[in-house]
Formats: structure tokens, sequence, C-alpha cells
């Protein structure tokens, strides 16, 4: 199957997501806080280990070590290693931010897939990028609809600014790469 935009593999990814939330959704909306917030940090550890440790769980890039894609070299690998230390945080601001920008980054890494366009999907390159920033767009919308994160409208006006704080630390991480 070839990843074309509006094409049978294009929507299966799509509704396959869709249908992971809702199904979480429906299986945590009555579950109590403590089960709801070990099923949200499995699902964040499971993203983080597998971030860091791509060589050894993604068989196409094995014995890789740890290089700068194992790091917060995007803003997307820079949300999915924030994201438990956020969350475990008090910090609604970054909580807010997190929700933010994660459910944008995965949202649009799904909707414009374009590093994969005229590919086959069944590749391991494939596979671990819709895991990734799939798992990102869970975590990062499900506290919301679990009702582990309520989202303050006041706080919207500075996400802009810790946006920038992050495209500083993501560009450190970088330089020390560099």
């Amino acid at each position: 199957m070839i990843m074309k935009y509006g094409s049978f593999a294009y929507f299966l990814s799509i509704f396959t997501l869709i249908g992971i939330i809702i199904g979480l959704y429906f299986l945590l909306r009555n579950k109590s806080i403590r089960t709801k917030k070990i099923v949200f940090f499995s699902l964040v550890v499971f993203n983080v280990l597998q971030h860091l440790f791509k060589g050894a769980v993604w068989p196409h890039i094995a014995n890789n070590g740890f290089v700068i894609e194992n790091s917060a070299y995007n803003m997307c690998a820079f949300l999915i290693l924030a994201t438990p230390i956020v969350f475990v945080s008090k910090s609604k601001l970054w909580k807010d931010f997190i929700t933010y920008l994660g459910i944008n980054g995965g949202l649009v890494a799904i909707l414009v897939p374009y590093w994969f366009i005229g590919q086959s999907i069944f590749t391991w390159e494939f596979l671990r990028f819709y895991v990734c920033h799939g798992l990102l767009l869970i975590t990062s919308i499900l506290p919301v609809l679990i009702g582990l994160h309520k989202v303050s409208f006041n706080n919207f006006w500075k996400i802009g600014f810790l946006f920038e704080l992050a495209l500083i630390l993501v560009t450190f991480n970088n330089m020390c790469f560099i």
C-alpha cells in the first residue's frame, strides 16, 4: 500500500488513531483517577523509552547508539521527552503548553505525512513515525479528555513565549551534539 493524500492508506492511519483515542476515552472515562494516571503514564513512558532507545526498539535503526535523533532534536522530540516531567509538575501553564503543542505536532505529522508520500506503508520507519507521533497526540489530548488536566484559556497568550523557550532548548541540544 502506497501512501498518497486521500488514499486508503492515508485514511487508514488517521482513522486508526482516532479509533484508539475514542477507545481509550470510553475505556477510561468511568475509571478511577489512579487508573487513568497509570494508563496515561504507561503510554508516556513507552513513548519516551521508544524515543530514547530507538536503536534497540526499531530493527531498521539497530546499533545506531545514542545519536542526535534520540535527544530533543526537534519540537516533537522535545514534547515527547518533556511530557512526563511536565505532568508530574504542578505547572498548569506547562501542561497547557504540552496539550496545545502536542496535539498540534501529533496531528500535523499524521495529517501531512509528506516524508512518506509515494512510499509503502509497510516499512519500519513508517511504523516508528506513526507510533511516536500518534502517542504524542494521544498523550497530549488524553489528559484533557479523561479529566486529568483542564486547559486554562487564560494561559493561551503565554504559550508563544514557552514555544520560543522550547525552541531555544532544542537549539541548545543540537549545538551540544554538533
